[in-house]
């Protein structure tokens, strides 16, 4: 695996604001990202201007969550990280009614977990059990 220093920044800004730590510092990094993609794209301050500072945690958080979409887009990020915060049901049944009319009751709980493979539960039955759904 991969880690590229974008993504590194990112989680250390939400970790810091998750523990209520250090509101600057996470803005200072999440800062960084809109600083390297502008002297990349050599676009300068107006096109990609530095975010302000936020009164609250959870503006900050959805800042980085955008920040994270779009800083790590076709790297298949995204639907960990609405996993990891617990918006996936909730951005999931939002997107699904925008774009196709999508009926929130087919949703289930099940959809967040992953199978897990047949051979590690072959490798220990008693204790090990598949996720419901599988």
């Amino acid at each position: 695996m991969e880690l590229r220093l974008a993504d590194v920044y990112l989680l250390y800004a939400e970790a810091l604001v998750r523990q209520s730590k250090q509101q600057a510092t996470a803005l200072d990094y999440l800062n960084k990202i809109r600083q390297r993609a502008r002297n990349s794209a050599g676009g300068g301050a107006t096109v990609l201007p530095d975010y302000p500072p936020f009164g609250s945690d959870a503006a900050l958080l959805q800042a980085i969550e955008k920040e994270r979409r779009v800083e790590l887009a076709f790297e298949n990020h995204r639907w960990f990280d609405l996993v990891r915060t617990e918006r996936a049901k909730e951005v999931m049944i939002q997107e699904q009614k925008e774009q196709n009319g999508f009926n929130a009751s087919t949703w289930s709980d099940n959809m967040l977990l992953f199978p897990i493979p047949l051979q590690v539960i072959q490798s220990n039955p008693e204790k090990i059990k598949q996720n419901p759904g599988y």
